[in-house]
């Protein structure tokens, strides 16, 4: 997959002093920094471009030191510059906003250290230009859907999973057309539709503007949706038909797993999973019948939920059912619930290797798998002094464990099971019928794994070196790191196990989360195991740019 996300550019740049302390960069000096900005596409001059100089660590507009604007060859010099560590920004109309030495703004990009009295030149900057995502809506009759909200999202990986990071946003005029323009060549997801807090759901009714949220080519979820490639300079025209928002019915009934009979009374919550990550719930509106176990949910917007049902609350008997459900213009009948119990699952915290168990400390956290799913997130349970704890409000459904220790503690995970099965290297598959119990087995120590990065002229490179645990789904195991221009890298406080490292030229900013992006290189990573030990060294070959 291209990686032309947020600014991507080629460039080949030596920088020719060593990282100095930064000293006061307020004082002019007669340092100078000189290039050349030119079009990735023709490799034309670009002229008028803007070049902003910033102090390490300062992002363009926020602590500005210098600006200079491009000549007609596309020629930059930035002068008066003191001894310091600066970042180097290149900003052009029609451009992507690029700095120098990483091809997308997300993310950091390479300091510029100078020496007293340097002069830097030779700099050369390939600016890549922005795309454009046009396109009418209309409603199922035909008829141009106006103020539309119209959103352009990009997939961005996380530790805890995949969220959308909205880009560009705009609303359909009067004929019902949008155009979104200025983006960065990339894979993004196109989206319309009203976005309300559930708050406000719950107190109104949907207005004549309002309409129901949709991804291209007219899905409910993220999951169904087709991702569309913005190129360089290029313009995409997008069609898409939508619903106008309204508030339906859900209805069903419900019977307990326990005792064969509908519980005495229901808790509703909807709960919104929105695709940024950030949940919010409210109860709707509902009738129930305690004889039948039938139920009706009323003024529910179109949209994907969660469902949940929390049986007999005040009661030690209470029980929970979670489902996802999409409520489309016809509501949702017949939906059938069958609440279980939740369960609490004990466990302890021990080290191994020792003749004495020292203090204890830390919380135990359970993650679903899946963070879309409709599994519980239980509350973290501290553990107490002698190692024991206890996991309260779980249902069935895969999980992950993970023991976050205080800060300073150093041993590493050795492995964790429940009921003598493996669920540190294998998901935990929770189904609630057995009683059994966590075991955590900590050693003492910690690992390190060094090595030097080559390119395919067997020349030291510079890259994103990233080391991946072979059990995939455990992302807090994941290590990213900088290997320098000589090649060399390090990795501090590994949990020892199995791992495959990779290395690449240019790496999207979380792109190691993304299995779908990573089983394509999957053949260019080497495979290591991690010994307990500061001696692991492996050297490994760049993916070159793609």
């Amino acid at each position: 997959m291209k990686q032309w996300i947020i600014g991507c550019v080629l460039t080949s740049l030596l920088i020719f002093a060593a990282s100095l302390t930064t000293s006061s960069q307020t004082a002019p000096g007669s340092g100078l920094i000189s290039g050349t900005v030119v079009d990735a596409e023709t490799s034309r001059a670009v002229s008028g471009a803007v070049v902003i100089l910033t102090p390490n660590a300062s992002y363009p507009d926020a602590g500005e030191l210098r600006r200079a604007q491009t000549d007609s060859g596309g020629r930059f010099t930035v002068t008066g510059l003191s001894v310091g560590t600066y970042r180097l920004f290149v900003r052009a109309n029609g451009f992507s906003t690029r700095e120098n030495g990483i091809p997308e703004t997300i993310s950091l990009g390479t300091p510029i250290s100078l020496a007293t009295d340097q002069r830097l030149v030779g700099l050369m900057f390939s600016v890549v230009p922005v795309g454009t995502i046009s396109g009418d809506v209309q409603t199922y009759d035909g008829i141009p859907a106006e103020r539309v909200p119209i959103k352009v999202s990009r997939s961005l990986y996380t530790p805890t999973g995949r969220i959308l990071l909205a880009v560009k946003s705009t609303a359909t005029d009067k004929r019902g057309h949008f155009r979104i323009s200025g983006l960065n060549p990339g894979r993004y997801f196109l989206s319309a539709g009203t976005e309300k807090p559930l708050s406000e759901r719950a107190v109104d009714t949907p207005a004549a503007f309002d309409y129901a949220p949709q991804y291209y080519p007219g899905v409910d979820t993220l999951e169904q949706a087709n991702p569309v490639d913005v190129t360089s300079g290029g313009e995409l025209n997008l069609n898409l038909k939508i619903s106008r928002q309204r508030s339906v019915s859900v209805r069903g009934s419900i019977i307990d797993t326990q005792t064969g009979k509908p519980p005495d009374s229901v808790q509703w919550q909807l709960i919104d999973h929105p695709e940024n990550g950030n949940n919010n719930s409210y109860e709707p509106s509902s009738s129930y019948d305690p004889l039948t176990g039938e139920f009706e949910l009323r003024n529910v917007w179109l949209g994907v939920y969660i469902l949940e049902a929390r049986t007999n609350v005040a009661e030690s008997t209470s029980t929970v059912a979670r489902t996802r459900i999409v409520v489309q213009d016809s509501g949702l009948e017949n939906l059938r619930l069958y609440p279980i119990r939740p369960f609490d699952v004990a466990g302890r915290v021990r080290v191994d290797g020792g003749p004495e168990q020292p203090v204890l400390s830390g919380t135990v956290e359970v993650l679903p798998i899946d963070p879309q799913s409709a599994g519980t997130t239980p509350r973290p349970s501290r553990v107490a002094a002698d190692g024991t704890f206890k996991i309260s409000g779980l249902i069935p459904g895969e999980y992950q464990l993970r023991l976050q220790d205080q800060p300073g503690t150093r041993t590493y995970i050795r492995n964790i099971t429940y009921e003598a099965n493996d669920i540190l290297n294998f998901p935990w598959n929770f189904s609630g019928t057995a009683n059994g119990t966590i075991e955590i087995v900590r050693r003492a120590g910690s690992a390190r794994l060094s090595g030097t990065v080559t390119n395919a002229r067997s020349e030291p490179a510079a890259a994103r070196v990233v080391l991946l645990p072979e059990a995939r789904f455990r992302s807090d195991l994941y290590k990213s790191a900088a290997a320098d221009r000589t090649g060399r890298f390090m990795f501090t406080d590994i949990t020892p196990g199995e791992y495959r490292l990779f290395a690449f030229e240019v790496l999207e900013s979380g792109a190691e989360f993304d299995p779908d992006f990573m089983k394509s290189f999957e053949l260019q990573g080497r495979g290591i195991h991690v010994a307990d030990s500061l001696g692991n060294i492996m050297d490994i070959r760049t993916v070159p740019r793609q």
